[in-house]
């Protein structure tokens, strides 16, 4: 029983991060997603607010978060997997969020791919990928050790 608890937790937050991406012109302030459609490079950001867009993607980026941190736990079963991966979600906010700000303060013009990718980390859920390939890679080692 425990074991389809789990994976009924998985899907459950699988939905949830797909519906974060389905829903994001409803549920969040993304003036600049039009922006980065198609070729961006040379063109001029839309003018819009920046202190709501920066808000706007730091929910986003909570939320995917939270998500993916019941993906950790419902796959491990791991309070300390989990608090690390807390660790590392707020380690990346407190590192991404202010390195976009500058980019969007510059209008991207040190390199818009950098302000782009910097941008993707914050609004997909790519950290807890990378998270739970990692901690399967230190489960599949643990494992190789005893």
């Amino acid at each position: 029983m425990d074991k389809a608890v789990r994976i009924l937790g998985v899907i459950i937050c699988l939905i949830g991060l797909m519906s974060v991406r389905f829903f994001e012109t409803k549920l969040f302030y993304d003036p600049i997603l039009s922006y980065f459609h198609g070729d961006f490079l040379g063109r001029k950001l839309p003018e819009f607010d920046t202190q709501k867009h920066l808000i706007s993607i730091a929910l986003r980026y909570a939320l995917n978060a939270i998500l993916s941190l019941g993906i950790i736990y419902c796959i491990f079963k791991n309070k300390s997997y989990l608090r690390w991966s807390v660790i590392i979600f707020i380690i990346g906010l407190i590192i991404l969020l202010p390195l976009y700000q500058w980019f969007i303060d510059t209008d991207f013009s040190l390199s818009p791919r950098l302000g782009f990718y910097t941008r993707r980390f914050l609004i997909q859920p790519m950290l807890g990928i990378v998270l739970i390939l990692a901690l399967f890679y230190v489960e599949k080692t643990k494992k190789s050790a005893q």
